[in-house]
């Protein structure tokens, strides 16, 4: 099966793009950087992915990657369970970084199911391409303390040859804000999607999408990266609709993920993580559990996380 092999090809090196903090910094800036005290700050490798794209006036840069997720589902009613399964998502990404200060990410993903009111087949099926293109429209201060504010918009293309993918076309504006203190960084954003109408009966019709992030990045070695992050997700219902399958109430969820690098090689790293719900969406709800957003970590119940990330 082509997207098998293609999937295989990408796992063996790739990145997982996410919602997170991300620094295309170039070697040659970090390698730069001052000895403090005797002891010179971990270069290259071991500080990329820290704050999202690159500074200012570095070269161009292309990152490609693929990430797996796989999430445990249990849906309940009348007190017992009513049914459980897994949903398993294989995603490929790029990320293009210019001179210009502007940067797209593409991604895309394919899934499977077990899970019978979600998907009538465990075939693997296909899901929704993703375009961002923002622009870096502050940078301060040099690498070890670097500040930065992006902007970007985006397409979520509808899917309607899938039972796990969405049939809306969704436009997506976000900002990202990231703060760098030598081995430490933190980061926030904000994320609005608008949304379209479904175009597949039983789809659930729904208003737009908030996201609010923040994490905190910690390089413990030369080697080894740790990094916490969490998101608040509010799906707005949908207003003035006359769908039957319509969302009648806002959903409001919220993830922390703690998540660890392990750099393998100069360009390659293993990335683990964990979406943990700490406020869960009302999936026992079948127009909740029909809204078709299962690329969100944690919106369907703890997500096991698993990335190569290969940059160029």
């Amino acid at each position: 099966m082509n997207i098998i092999k293609l999937t295989a090809l990408f796992l063996i090196a790739c990145p997982l793009t996410a919602w997170s903090l991300v620094d295309y910094s170039s070697e040659g800036e970090a390698e730069a950087r001052p000895v403090k005290n005797g002891v010179k700050t971990p270069t290259g490798s071991s500080m990329k992915k820290i704050e999202q794209p690159r500074a200012t006036g570095s070269e161009p840069f292309l990152a490609l990657g693929s990430s797996f997720q796989s999430t445990k589902v249990k849906r309940v009613k009348n007190g017992t369970t009513n049914e459980e399964g897994s949903i398993d998502l294989y995603n490929l990404n790029a990320h293009f970084d210019t001179n210009a200060n502007i940067f797209t990410d593409v991604s895309y993903w394919y899934g499977t199911s077990d899970v019978s009111s979600l998907s009538t087949t465990s075939a693997m099926q296909k899901g929704n391409p993703v375009v961002k293109v923002g622009f870096n429209w502050l940078s301060i201060g040099d690498y070890n303390d670097r500040a930065r504010i992006d902007f970007y918009g985006g397409l979520s293309i509808k899917e309607t040859d899938s039972e796990l993918a969405s049939s809306r076309n969704d436009k997506i504006v976000g900002i990202m804000t990231t703060k760098r203190f030598n081995q430490f960084a933190i980061g926030l954003g904000g994320e609005l999607i608008l949304t379209g109408k479904p175009n597949k009966y039983g789809e659930t019709e729904i208003g737009n999408i908030t996201k609010f992030g923040a994490e905190v990045g910690w390089i413990v070695s030369q080697d080894i990266r740790l990094s916490l992050e969490g998101n608040a997700i509010q799906i707005r219902h949908a207003e003035n609709s006359d769908n039957t399958y319509s969302l009648k109430k806002d959903q409001t969820f919220s993830t922390v993920t703690p998540k660890l690098f392990l750099q393998v090689l100069p360009s390659i790293e293993v990335e683990l993580g964990l979406a943990i719900p700490t406020r869960k969406a009302n999936i026992n709800d079948d127009r909740v559990f029909a809204i078709k957003n299962i690329s969100t970590p944690g919106m369907y119940g703890t997500a096991l996380l698993f990335g190569l990330n290969f940059s160029i």
